[in-house]
């Protein structure tokens, strides 16, 4: 090979590592980081779809960032702020949160009914998933501006046990001032219904019969997609509740977690009052 053709490959190199080099800078610096340019994209829907007030131009709007770390999740996530709203953004870059900063007390204009349709028709924009109207948070105390409003993400028609969608409407203009959307389970594994309810019953009291006695069930049997011990799978499971007396003779209250598929016990937590039902 000659001086020439060596010069060539050579410069044609040293272009080709430029122009990578120079992608990687655009990525986050140029164009902003990937975190940010999700908020960018986050609040150009929100104002095109007027589910906020424009209190500042688009184009104008200055954002920065900081890193932050979720204890219960075990997790990095992003806060992206601006004068106005709070973004958090996961480390798959995806929005899961946001925040109206300069949302007031005004006249309640907006009724329950129009805040959950507003809601609904919010979540059709921002949100990819299915999702099912469970309740409102009712303030204690002070007065807020806004409607919290609480909804069950569903998958295969299914709830998730403790995955909810948080939304607030402002009272007075009917805006979104508030939204959370963290997921705490994996993707679910494929809906597949090999065990009856009426089996899977039979397998808690069985088991119930080591840790309290005169065991029984309370509440409603109904089945939504929880996570095994280990947090590594996600499945639909026949939630069970279990009432009996305990070791010192109190009662105690246990909530079981039947596979649908394998009727295997993936899981068991203390009872609380059930947070999700479903039908089917």
């Amino acid at each position: 090979m000659n001086y020439k053709k060596r010069s060539i490959i050579f410069f044609i190199t040293i272009i080709c590592l430029l122009i990578s080099l120079l992608c990687i800078v655009y990525s986050y610096i140029g164009g902003g980081s990937k975190e940010i340019r999700a908020a960018k994209r986050f609040v150009s829907l929100l104002y095109s779809e007027d589910m906020v007030a424009e209190t500042e131009n688009l184009d104008s709007i200055s954002y920065e960032s900081s890193k932050k770390y979720d204890m219960n999740n075990e997790s990095e996530y992003y806060i992206v702020n601006t004068r106005d709203f709070g973004i958090d953004v996961d480390n798959e870059f995806k929005v899961i949160g946001f925040k109206n900063k300069v949302c007031i007390l005004g006249e309640t204009k907006v009724s329950e009914e129009q805040a959950i349709k507003k809601a609904e028709d919010y979540l059709d924009k921002i949100y990819k998933g299915h999702v099912e109207f469970k309740e409102f948070i009712k303030s204690e105390g002070q007065e807020v501006p806004y409607y919290s409003l609480i909804f069950t993400k569903l998958e295969d028609g299914y709830p998730f046990y403790k995955d909810q969608i948080i939304v607030n409407i402002n009272k007075e203009k009917g805006t979104l001032d508030g939204y959370s959307n963290i997921s705490t389970l994996k993707e679910p594994n494929r809906v597949k219904v090999k065990v009856n309810q009426d089996k899977a019953e039979e397998i808690v009291l069985n088991e119930a019969l080591s840790l309290v006695e005169k065991s029984e069930i309370v509440g409603e049997t109904f089945k939504a997609f929880y996570e095994d011990k280990d947090k590594k799978e996600t499945e639909l499971c026949y939630v069970i509740s279990i009432k009996g007396l305990g070791i010192d003779g109190k009662e105690a209250r246990l909530k079981y977690f039947v596979s649908t598929e394998s009727g295997e016990i993936i899981n068991r937590i203390k009872d609380t009052v059930a947070e999700t039902k479903s039908s089917k």
